[in-house]
């Protein structure tokens, strides 16, 4: 227990940028902005995050979240090799992505970017080393305007599978190694975000 909450210290002290609540009420709802000041955290689907920026997260009944900015989860995965899933909206010109593989602050790693780029159009590109690639032909059928559903895994060795629609669809890029990870919204809603062991080999 004493070593599970020095670690906890020891991460949320290594954030330049943290985050404050302030309470706000929306019919019977309680939504909770996060902002940029003090060392609280904020929940999604369980897993505590913090904020990395200034812009405004809202977090609803910790089951969403909402809004612009990027969080990294206070659980790195004890493992290099880790399945991801998410659920999500996107604003028209809005976007999400999942940061794996990366540090305290989302630097490095590999990002799997969803964009809306039309009105019921998702844009999909895998970005490693600073080097994007397109994956939307694979995946024609995504409507962006309803919640979209995604679950992949990812492996440090470098390659990405995405898994539920037919056939698993896998893609390389550069090895990476670190075992944090986080989100990037922008103009986006997310209902779900969670990390297991990865369900494929590899």
């Amino acid at each position: 227990m004493t070593t599970a909450m020095n670690l906890k210290s020891l991460i949320l002290s290594s954030f330049a940028l943290v985050i404050a609540f302030s309470p706000l009420f929306t019919g019977c709802g309680k939504d909770n902005v996060v902002k940029g000041d003090d060392k609280l955290t904020a929940k999604l689907n369980g897993l505590e995050y913090v904020g990395l920026d200034k812009a405004a997260l809202v977090t609803t009944a910790a089951d969403k979240v909402s809004g612009t900015g990027s969080l990294v989860f206070l659980n790195p995965r004890p493992l290099e090799d880790s399945n991801y899933e998410l659920t999500f909206q996107l604003e028209p010109q809005g976007s999400v992505s999942v940061v794996t593989n990366t540090d305290n602050k989302l630097a490095g790693g590999v990002s799997v970017v969803f964009s809306r780029t039309a009105a019921n159009k998702v844009k999909i590109e895998i970005l490693s080393a600073g080097k994007p690639q397109d994956v939307t032909a694979d995946f024609p059928a995504i409507d962006a305007t309803k919640p979209v559903s995604f679950t992949f895994d990812v492996h440090a060795h470098g390659h990405a599978i995405f898994q539920g629609f037919g056939e698993d669809k896998e893609y390389a890029f550069p090895k990476v190694a670190a075992k944090f990870w986080g989100l990037k919204l922008n103009k986006a809603t997310v209902t779900k975000a969670a990390a297991d062991k990865a369900k494929s080999a590899g």
